[in-house]
Parts: structure tokens; C-alpha cells; sequence
């Protein structure tokens, strides 16, 4: 084992060869850093994403956010791995920089094991709350995960006590220094992690067949709960990297592979668990977008209606020649004045009238005026008394009736208007006009 006569032991350059301190060799230190900063980046970006879409959309911060921020910790610590020294030969680093690369290399097997568990648990919480609608499966998820914790806290603990006292890991001036078998301690982390990466995986594939979706809702879910199945095939790879390693006479080289792989791991597992908040996040905008280009349409129907409505009802005829206006007979008979005839009365212009009754049925161009025209000269000159067949109307008790009714069937309206967006929630954009689409709210 490398640190069995101290962490100095292995640093001895092989036959023949003679180190380079200010221009070590380049194995795999560029790969190395290139690698942790997009991992930094991709942790960064979705964790930021998933906090936004949690405070703003969803309003529901649940444990799993809670427990998903230390997996940042994991790729900040392999950055800092690399500044030291990972990538170059043992022999080609000083001695002050390679005891640093021992301090944080053991920093970065005691940091694993929790990111390691709480991108698993966030994933299996998700989960858990994708199959809520079956309590015992939901339940299951959960004892699980409670099970993954008590396996992990040994193993756990063996990491950071693996050697006695601790600081044996890199200061070689320790004496009567005691350290456990590595072989063992990493062998067991990863048989652990192949085990709960194939459950993760192959979990949601039975139980998406039995929801109650489309076959496209049903691949989406597969595809986004078992994409965490991609680490199982890294932690397999890195099974064959560690025999190399533990047999290593080089470990800054023969470890950079593990830990390139272990973070990669790591990300791909907290991305796939940030998926669902970064698809909340697109189909709000989604909504948003549509819910701006209804209302967008709805105004321009709007004024577009109004507009023509303006310009039948205030569409003039004296565009046609027509002689001077006279003054009109009387309503009762038969006659009924338009809005035209008013104007041309006030501004002496030309008009051409209709001399009979239109319903709105009937024309579109003429927009008929009721009994309730006010000109004083109309009514003092006697063409605009109302008709006796309007004053028997408003002493029909059914037309009353009527009227009473659409007033109340109009309160009610406005009624309904009114606590419909409390009761209901909003409106949806996509529903039809006066119709509501209910909806239940989650906060």
C-alpha cells in the first residue's frame, strides 16, 4: 500500500529518469482541470436554477434542496486537487505541493461519500414524490433511503479515521502511525455505489407503466429518472481504475482517473435530479409566452371589433348626393331616425335617409336609434316623440320582467367574476371566453 512507510514513500523517480519540477509531464492535469471547471459549472448553473424555479414558480423548498448544495463542495474540491499537483508524476512535484496534494486528496475521499449520498437521495425523493400516488412504493423509496444512510455512516467513518492519528495521510513526521486497509474501505464504497446506481436506474421502469399517462409521458419520466444509470457504468470503469491505483506506484497520476470519474459521476446524478426543475422552468415561460400572445390577440379582436362597430354606427351617408336634409315625418309613422339624421340637423350637411324600420337583422350599415334621442330641437319640432307603440312597451309587464332579469343574471355574472380567481384560481388563458378552467392550488 502506497502511505504503509509514510506519504514520501513512492516518490522515488524510476531508473533512468530525472524530474523536472519546472516543467513536469503532462498526463492528465490539463484534462484534470478542464473537466472539474465544467463540472463546477454544470453543479453551479442547475443548483442556481433549481433554487430560482423553488422560490419563484414552485414556492416549495423541499429536503432535497436542502441536502443537494454540499454537492457543490465536491467539484471545488477537486479543482483544488488538481492546483496541486494531480496529473504530474509523484516524482515531479516539490515536496511542499505534493503534502498538500496528500492533505486535499484525503479531503476529497471524506467529501465523496455525502455527495455521493445526497445526490442519490434527491434523486430517490423525486422519485418518491413521481409514485406518490402508490403509498407503499412511496414509502419504500423512503425506508430505502434511510437504509442507504446507515450503510453509508460506516464507511463514512472509516474515511476519515483510516489512518491514526489523521494527519499520518501527509505529514511523514508522524511516528507510531496506524492506517486500515484502503483495498477494503474502497472496494466496499464501490459495490455500494453499483448497487444503489442499478436500483436507481432500473426502479422507474415498472412503476411508469403503471401510471395513468401517455406513452410519451411515461418515456420522459423513464428518461428522466433512469438517466442517473449513466453513473453506473462510470463507477464500473472506476471499479478497474482503482485495482491500478491501490497497486500504484504513482498515485498523483493513477488517481486523477478516479477522481475524473467520481465527478463526472457526481454531476451527471444532481443534473438528472435538477431536470424536473429545469423543465418547470421551461414550460413556465412556455405558458408565459402563450399567455402574452392571447392577450395580444385578444386586444387587437377587441379593438378591431370596436373599430367596425365605431364605423357602422357612425358611418355617414353624405357621400352620396342627396339634397338638403328636410325635416323628417313623424316616428309614429312608421319612420325611425338614425344618427345621420341628428348630425346633418346640427352641421347642415347633406344625409340620405332610410324611411323604414330596420332591425338589426336586417342592415349593419344603419345602426337604428332608440326613443331615447335628446336633441331639444327634435323634440320641441315633434320628429322625435316617441311612438306609442314604444310607451306601450314600457308598460308591458313582460317586457319589465325581462329587463329585471337580465339586471340580475348580470350581477350574478359579475358575482361569479369576482370570486372565481380566489376560489378557482386564475383564469386560464387557453379557455374559451366567460369559461373557467378550475384548478387546484398546490401553495
Amino acid at each position: 500500500m502506497w502511505n504503509a512507510t509514510g506519504p514520501d514513500s513512492n516518490r522515488n523517480a524510476p531508473p533512468g529518469v530525472v524530474p523536472d519540477y519546472n516543467h513536469p509531464e503532462d498526463v492528465y492535469w490539463t484534462l484534470n482541470i478542464v473537466l472539474a471547471v465544467i463540472c463546477v459549472f454544470f453543479t453551479t448553473t442547475f443548483f442556481l436554477v433549481r433554487v430560482y424555479v423553488k422560490r419563484t414558480i414552485s414556492r416549495n423548498i423541499g429536503v432535497e434542496d436542502c441536502l443537494c448544495n454540499y454537492v457543490l463542495y465536491n467539484g471545488f474540491n477537486e479543482y483544488i486537487v488538481a492546483r496541486y499537483g494531480a496529473g504530474y508524476h509523484a516524482w515531479e512535484i516539490r515536496k511542499p505541493e505534493y503534502y498538500n496534494w496528500l492533505k486535499w486528496f484525503y479531503a476529497s475521499t471524506v467529501v465523496y461519500i455525502p455527495a455521493s449520498f445526497f445526490t442519490k437521495a434527491t434523486i430517490l425523493l423525486l422519485m418518491a414524490r413521481v409514485f406518490a400516488v402508490e403509498p407503499r412504493v412511496s414509502k419504500g423509496i423512503r425506508i430505502f433511503i434511510w437504509a442507504l444512510l446507515v450503510a453509508y455512516v460506516p464507511i463514512q467513518i472509516l474515511r476519515i479515521v483510516n489512518c491514526y492519528p489523521i494527519r499520518t495521510y501527509w505529514d511523514p513526521k508522524v511516528h507510531n502511525a496506524h492506517c486500515l486497509n484502503q483495498r477494503k474501505i474502497f472496494f466496499s464504497d464501490l459495490s455500494l455505489s453499483i448497487v444503489t446506481d442499478l436500483i436507481i436506474l432500473l426502479v422507474p421502469i415498472p412503476l411508469t407503466c403503471r401510471l395513468n399517462l401517455s406513452v410519451g409521458k411515461r418515456i420522459k419520466i423513464v428518461l428522466l429518472l433512469g438517466a442517473g444509470g449513466i453513473a453506473t457504468a462510470l463507477t464500473l470503469f472506476r471499479v478497474v481504475k482503482a485495482v491500478d491505483f491501490l497497486n500504484s506506484d504513482d498515485i498523483t497520476v493513477d488517481y486523477t482517473p478516479i477522481a475524473i470519474l467520481t465527478n463526472l459521476e457526481i454531476t451527471i446524478g444532481f443534473v438528472c435530479a435538477c431536470l424536473p426543475s429545469l423543465n418547470m422552468l421551461i414550460e413556465h415561460h412556455i405558458r408565459r409566452r402563450r399567455r402574452q400572445r392571447e392577450t395580444q390577440t385578444d386586444r387587437r379582436d377587441r379593438s378591431r371589433a370596436s373599430m367596425i362597430k365605431r364605423h357602422f354606427r357612425w358611418m355617414s351617408s353624405t357621400t352620396h348626393a342627396s339634397p338638403p336634409p328636410s325635416r323628417p315625418p313623424n316616428r309614429a309613422s312608421g319612420g325611425m331616425i338614425d344618427l345621420d339624421v341628428e348630425m346633418a340637423m346640427l352641421t347642415g350637411q347633406p344625409v340620405q335617409l332610410r324611411s323604414e324600420r330596420l332591425s338589426s337583422t336586417e342592415s349593419i350599415g344603419l345602426r337604428p336609434l332608440g326613443h331615447r334621442l335628446n336633441s331639444g330641437d327634435g323634440r320641441r319640432e315633434g320628429w322625435l316623440s316617441q311612438d306609442q307603440d314604444d310607451q306601450d312597451e314600457l308598460h308591458d309587464s313582460k317586457f319589465i320582467m325581462k329587463m329585471v332579469q337580465d339586471s340580475r343574471a348580470r350581477a350574478e355574472e359579475g358575482a361569479k367574476e369576482s370570486w372565481c380567481p380566489v376560489w378557482d384560481g386564475p383564469r386560464d388563458p387557453l379557455a374559451s371566453h366567460g369559461s373557467w378552467k378550475y384548478s387546484i392550488r398546490t401553495h
